[in-house]
């Protein structure tokens, strides 16, 4: 079988070389290795979909010394991740264009990962458009809001700019043409965004409407007014503007097969001015035959089929796409959809052609439409909808394809008594299918449950547009038998209460209930003070005799953030955690359902508990609350005085430390443990955002640094001492970022599997977590410990029941002890920048879900006089140390068969693992000036480039070796070791040797081994 290889720098030669049985073997081999591997080709932007694809299907068993878990994800159809060109559907879409081959171009407002320009073609992602994101030249604000194409080009709405791309994603320069690529005209003047773009290739010309904003106040300067709303035609080869005109309102436009142009002008509701489609000649001369009086009409997309009829998503009530003939008088032909959308038959229900928040449509050359939706629709104020789905259909109505993404920023719950089966999340219910064995299959999007329509005031339709207050993630809970989802926002500001009548309202939430520690943040609600609302008339919409407030007024905390510990236990009772001034916890019983079924809470019967040791003070202190009613356990996280929140603190942290309280409502507030969270930055990144327990195992969320191997874990604690469990990774495949207060939940199921749910938040779904805890106590590792010249290398065999390592380091046998690293699921630690001749002991913890084992002290010393053995891009084997001192780039592995006849007694295994490409080696704790024998090991896995790599190699500055070619030496053989000696090599006056590996053939330098021998 064919060599695994390292990155080179040939694309073609990557193609080929990774192919999907070669994954495989390489995953059987080392599985976390090759996750680190997979990582570091991502990081490159060399690695193709292909191989991004099969390395998904390669990771479905978990790393080898890992716990034993699967990963999947829900609420994205690919959600693969990994780099910018990854197969991942979208965030939100707020526009789209269909061009004749069939390929639907989107544009979104909003993408976490960057991808606010996607490419669909036959239910697949097929491309993207490049520096759409407000940090790759984006416009901060509306962001991206409208896109078009002719036959040559794809033109996107990017601020008030038009920014113009190939067919094939690329940017497409013009004369003139501004921004780092040339490519974009600032098309409109003043504050403001395009809305609508629509393209004429006959007569080569792109008709662009703009919505001006007014500016913000600074100071005590006024906000300047806002642009007039216009229309611009531009020419499409030069990006210049030909004329222009104003038109309040200016929404999506369409031009006709005669070179009119049909304009949507939006609906004025607060005016009361109904939306209407208007009809232009080109230079702005008003025409006859508008399409104006009807009811609901919300025109968000137009289009222009073959046969001339203009086709305009309506997202008002009717959820249609309504079709016109306007050869004359405009006539509605007919509909395309379910009348009423998600909201006809069972309310919420998800079938084809129930559309749900229209914001473009479009038509191929074979007469197929392509429908986009988000859920609300495009909105002028910038809204980030609420995920994104695209749906092509047949013009009989039969569906072709779909694809699905979740918004960014959404967190789910398992209901209770359906063993896993059902997930709500905000906006949607997922059913679940654990028979399905293709990562990402088990989910199917079962129903939207918001109506906006019906309910107006639902708090998740009002705070849509708010970025910090938005709604996020759900609970779910079974209250007197009845179905309950309760909703926080993105920083925990508020609870929202949601109740179920499915002989009236299907599958839609229907509010019934608010609370916040604040004012405002609901219609009618009070300006100021804590207060809680219930729908006590059943309605649905909150009014204010519904509204009632803590005794004694105020802020809980005096700030509405400082309510962050939100809590529903079984029983019904409310929990809440007061953060700081004062630092409390509080209880609220459950009065039960009143007769509109709405859940009861009183401030008058509320329980208020001063924060329990270790969390006393004014806080920041109790940040989550979990408490299990059938055995009368609390468990609470925050910080501690000794444990104290970091200066850059902010309220999504959940804290350091984790304690458990057993029987606390029967009068004990003494903790049973108290465990501390370690996080790497004491600030959000890599820190603990997010906890749930269940059955016998705690589960914190950590938020993450994208694209990093090391961050986005789920860590596990045993519910019953504390103690840590090991961790569940993502993978290579996800962002590792975590960016809401309740981004994790968990269910144990009846067959004892362990199901956990962890916010991705840049790729648009929730990662699915399948785990079964080992029953069987880790055995105790017997170490061996290898010196260096100022290092220690410690190697073990992985110790069954182990699910993770902790090493400790200490200078005296009995101590203490500084713990080095906690978390590692590898059998083996690497320490350098040690000092010559001290004696250090070491212990090796083998930890899991059963339990831990210690080694004993193992003692050791670095010397001088010992050599440095590095396995280039390996875990160490023997004598030779785990890969360090590099810097960071292109590690690799083969399966290949190596033939070491021409070097002696190193170990085989020295060569199937290496560093490739362009980088550097610097090895510290040398003598200054001594002289040192250099060996450097050397194979060759490329075997097509026996004959073409060459690279050079300069030790200090000096070079040693030039145009240095593997093949050469070994006879021209692939899979066959050789070294060059490069002796007296002096360590230069920092006591440092730095050996550096450029390119002279475009295939990237190429090394196994490093030995560093002291003369």
């Amino acid at each position: 079988m064919g060599a695994i290889s390292h990155i080179g720098y040939n694309f073609l030669l990557l193609i080929h070389t990774f192919q999907f049985t070669n994954l495989t073997v390489l995953h059987s081999m080392n599985p976390e290795f090759f996750n680190r591997l997979h990582f570091h080709l991502r990081i490159t932007g060399l690695a193709c979909l292909g191989f991004l694809t099969a390395s998904v299907s390669a990771q479905d068993k978990p790393a080898e010394f890992g716990p034993t878990y699967r990963r999947s994800w829900i609420g994205n159809t690919f959600g693969s991740g990994g780099s910018k060109n990854a197969k991942l559907i979208q965030n939100n879409v707020v526009a789209m264009w269909v061009a004749p081959d069939g390929r639907c171009f989107t544009a979104s407002s909003w993408d976490e990962a960057k991808q606010e320009g996607g490419i669909y073609k036959d239910g697949d992602v097929v491309g993207s458009l490049p520096n759409l994101h407000p940090d790759e030249g984006g416009s901060w604000g509306m962001g991206v809001s409208a896109i078009t194409g002719d036959n040559s080009s794809v033109y996107v709405g990017v601020g008030k700019k038009i920014r113009r791309y190939s067919l094939a994603g690329g940017h497409s320069a013009f004369e003139g043409g501004e921004g780092n690529a040339k490519n974009e005209f600032a098309v409109f003047k003043g504050s403001g965004y395009i809305w609508g773009l629509s393209s004429d290739s006959k007569n080569e010309r792109i008709f662009a409407t703009f919505r001006g904003q007014k500016t913000g106040a600074k100071d005590k300067t006024p906000a300047s007014p806002a642009p007039p709303d216009e229309v611009a035609v531009v020419d499409a080869k030069t990006m210049k503007v030909l004329t222009n005109w104003p038109l309040p309102r200016a929404g999506r436009s369409a031009v006709a097969a005669d070179g009119t142009l049909w304009i949507a002008q939006e609906a004025d509701l607060s005016g009361g001015i109904a939306g209407k489609v208007i009809h232009f000649a080109p230079d702005g001369k008003l025409l006859p035959h508008a399409i104006a009086d009807v009811q609901g009409f919300t025109p968000t997309a137009l289009n222009f089929d073959s046969a001339g009829r203009l086709l305009i998503a309506d997202n008002g009530p009717d959820q249609q796409v309504k079709i016109f003939d306007v050869s004359g008088e405009p006539k509605q032909v007919e509909t395309f959809g379910t009348k009423g959308g998600i909201f006809s038959g069972t309310p919420g229900e998800v079938k084809p052609l129930k559309f749900c928040g229209l914001t473009g449509v479009g038509v191929d050359g074979a007469g197929n439409i392509c429908v986009a939706q988000n859920r609300f629709g495009p909105e002028v104020n910038g809204s980030q909808g609420a995920g994104c789905l695209i749906e092509s259909y047949k013009p009989d109505g039969s569906r072709n394809w779909q694809v699905h993404g979740l918004e960014f920023v959404d967190g789910g719950d398992f209901v209770p008594n359906t063993d896993g089966g059902q997930i709500y999340s905000k906006y949607t219910r997922y059913a679940m299918d654990y028979t399905k064995t293709a990562l990402g299959s088990e989910w199917s999007y079962g129903a939207h449950t918001l109506n906006q329509f019906k309910y107006p005031n639902d708090p998740r339709f009002l705070h849509r547009n708010d970025h910090f207050d938005f709604s996020t993630t759900a609970f779910v809970r079974i209250l007197s038998g009845k179905k309950f989802v309760f909703n926080t926002s993105m920083w925990a500001r508020r609870l929202e209460v949601y109740r179920f009548n499915e002989a009236t309202d299907g599958e839609i939430a229907i509010p019934c209930g608010f609370i916040r520690g604040g004012g405002g943040g609901l219609t009618n609600a009070p300006a100021s003070g804590e207060h809680m609302w219930r729908d006590l008339n059943g309605n649905g919409n909150p009014e204010t005799n519904e509204f009632s407030q803590k005794p004694g007024g105020g802020n809980a905390g005096g700030h509405a953030d400082t309510l962050l510990g939100w809590w529903i236990d079984d029983n019904g009772g409310m929990w809440q955690g007061v953060t700081w001034n004062p630092n409390q916890l509080r209880y609220l019983p459950f009065g039960g359902l009143d007769v509109n079924g709405c859940p009861i809470w009183s401030y008058s019967t509320m329980q208020i508990f001063t924060a329990p040791a270790p969390f006393a003070g004014n806080g920041p202190g109790i940040s989550r609350v979990q408490y299990s009613a059938d055995t009368d356990t609390l468990y609470l996280t925050g910080f501690t005085s000794t444990e104290p929140a970091p200066k850059s603190y902010y309220v999504k942290l959940i804290g350091r430390v984790i304690a458990r309280y057993n029987g606390f409502l029967a009068g004990n507030r003494s903790p049973t443990w108290v465990t501390k969270l370690w996080d790497s930055t004491g600030s959000g990144d890599k820190s603990p955002v997010s906890m749930r327990g269940a059955g016998d195992f705690l589960f914190v969320g950590y938020d993450g640094l994208p694209y990093q191997p090391d961050s986005g874990f789920v860590r596990i604690f045993r519910s019953s001492d504390g103690g840590y469990a090991g961790r569940l990774w993502a993978g290579p495949n996800a962002s590792g970022r975590m960016d809401v207060t309740y981004g994790v939940s968990a269910l144990q199921r009846s067959n004892g599997e362990y199901q956990i749910l962890a916010e991705d938040d840049w790729y648009a779904r929730q990662m699915l977590y399948r785990w079964k805890p080992s029953t069987e106590k880790p055995a105790t590792p017997v170490v061996e410990a290898i010196s260096g010249n100022s290092t220690v290398s410690l190697k073990w065999k992985h110790a069954p029941g182990a699910s993770y390592y902790a090493v400790e380091r200490a200078e005296k046998i009995d101590g203490p002890y500084t713990t080095l690293i906690h978390d590692s699921e590898a059998p083996g630690f690497f320490e350098a920048k040690l000092t010559n001749g001290v004696v250090y002991f070491y212990r090796v913890t083998a930890g899991g879900p059963a339990g831990v084992a210690r080694s004993v002290p193992i003692r050791v010393a670095p010397s001088a006089d010992k050599p440095i053995k590095i396995d280039c891009g390996g875990q160490g084997y023997g004598d030779w140390s785990a890969d360090a001192y590099h810097d960071g780039k292109h590690p690799f592995v083969t399966a290949a068969t190596i033939d070491t006849s021409a070097v002696g007694a190193v170990p085989p295994k020295i060569y199937q693992t290496g560093r490739g490409g362009v980088f550097s080696y610097k090895i510290p704790g040398q003598v200054p000036g001594r002289s040192h024998l250099v060996r450097l090991h050397f194979s060759e896995h490329e075997v097509g480039l026996v004959a073409w790599r060459k690279f050079n190699v300069s030790v200090n500055d000096v070079p040693v070796l030039k145009e240095f070619n593997i093949g050469k030496e070994t006879g021209n053989r692939g899979n066959a070791a050789v070294i060059k000696e490069l002796p007296g090599i002096k360590a230069d006056s920092k006591g440092e040797i730095i050996i550096q590996f450029t390119d002279a053939a475009r295939f990237g330098a190429s090394v196994s081994g490093i030995e560093i021998i002291p003369n």
